[in-house]
């Protein structure tokens, strides 16, 4: 969840790599965030998605409400976890105008 929220806010560009690793990285975000789907079906849905050509709709780009900086580092294990999840949401929660595209990706690819 931390590296799909953290890439997601850095692939920003009109490189046709940056967009498709915001495609990536969004989709992925919102299954593991929306749809609390488990870390072995997120690592074979990035496969997926990385190999297709998909055309993005992702503009405008949002502007950022969390940041890795929000992420505990010292106050322990679940401190961390916790925040790490936090820092997920208010990304994902950031792109929630894309919100039905990253779902139709989901539904298209994990028939969810």
């Amino acid at each position: 969840m931390l590296t799909d929220a953290y890439a997601l806010q850095h692939s920003q560009g009109a490189d046709p790599r940056a967009r498709r690793s915001a495609v990536l990285h969004l989709v992925a975000l919102y299954a593991q965030c929306a749809l609390d789907l488990p870390h072995d079906r997120i690592v074979p849905l990035r496969r997926v998605i990385a190999a297709e050509r998909i055309e993005d709709g992702l503009s405008p780009w949002p502007k950022a409400s969390v940041s890795i900086r929000d992420v505990a580092t010292g106050d322990g294990p679940e401190a961390h976890l916790i925040s790490v999840r936090a820092f997920g949401r208010g990304v994902v929660a950031d792109w929630r105008d894309h919100h039905a595209f990253a779902k139709n990706l989901c539904r298209r690819f994990l028939n969810v």
